[in-house]
């Protein structure tokens, strides 16, 4: 059974990208390979990591560039718009634009939800995105091109890998972790606790980094290093608006371990108050 991992990004590909995955990619055997585990072992997305505009996955099926029995078919999840709850209206809108304004609006939709970050993977023009008025509003949405996509996807592997030989070692200790009730959905840090043999251990919900008490602090089970904190601002959405709000925010400190995790971003999730 694969890690349970939080990827920092969700990714979408586009077509071209697909194409260039296929028929062109050194080594795409390889790199398909990491992308199915990277799509299967998604903590809040299992199976649909890694997603395509619902329209972009017709016609790639319909080009046949996408067969049944393709392992790159297990590592792709067709999304529509109407999974995100849009009226009939919005949905009617949305089909009026053209496909590289709807797969910016796919990004800018999917930041709603952890991990609050996507990439668009693509083998066109940044500029045919970049150029769009609706993407320099959106700090949480990117697109890259095959070079640095291809880098992305290797760095998401590592953190598969490395979870994995985590989840190994936390088996090995036999630690049976419980959820902390009452925790916040938009908390950066979810955490759960294990007491064994009078030592107490934390660690975020899903994740195989353990931060161990030594009486005085908390230290990776890992690593050894101190746990730290970071500052996490959540924006207060209490405005007449989906997504306004009045600027307030409500700030968390969130732990982490410098040498196995990234420092959280400042900007956190949400609070809705509606």
């Amino acid at each position: 059974m694969p890690p349970s991992v939080n990827y920092p990004q969700r990714l979408i590909l586009d077509p071209k990208f697909v194409v260039w995955l296929k028929n062109e990619c050194p080594n795409n055997s390889c790199v398909i390979s990491q992308l199915l585990k990277i799509n299967q072992s998604s903590k809040y997305h299992k199976k649909e990591h890694i997603i395509m505009c619902e329209e972009d996955y017709e016609q790639i099926v319909k080009e046949d560039v996408i067969k049944d029995k393709d392992i790159l078919k297990g590592c792709i999840y067709s999304m529509s718009f109407r999974e995100f709850g849009l009226s009939d209206e919005v949905i009617e809108l949305i089909g009026k634009k053209d496909i590289f304004t709807k797969r910016i609006l796919l990004g800018i939709l999917l930041t709603d939800e952890p991990p609050y970050k996507s990439i668009i993977l693509t083998n066109e023009k940044i500029e045919d995105y970049s150029e769009k008025p609706i993407f320099d509003k959106i700090k949480d949405l990117s697109v890259k091109g095959w070079e640095e996509s291809i880098t992305i996807i290797s760095n998401f592997y590592r953190i598969f890998f490395h979870e994995k030989e985590l989840s190994d070692k936390a088996k090995k200790l036999d630690l049976e972790f419980k959820a902390v009730e009452d925790i916040a959905s938009w908390a950066t840090f979810q955490p759960e606790i294990a007491k064994k043999d009078g030592i107490e251990y934390h660690r975020k919900i899903g994740s195989n980094i353990i931060y161990k008490f030594n009486g005085e602090d908390f230290v990776c089970l890992d690593c050894g290093s101190e746990i730290l904190a970071a500052k996490v601002a959540h924006p207060i959405h209490d405005g007449p608006f989906p997504l306004s709000g009045s600027g307030k925010c409500h700030y968390e400190e969130a732990p982490y371990c410098p040498k196995c995790e990234e420092k959280p971003s400042f900007h956190g999730s949400p609070i809705t108050t509606k």
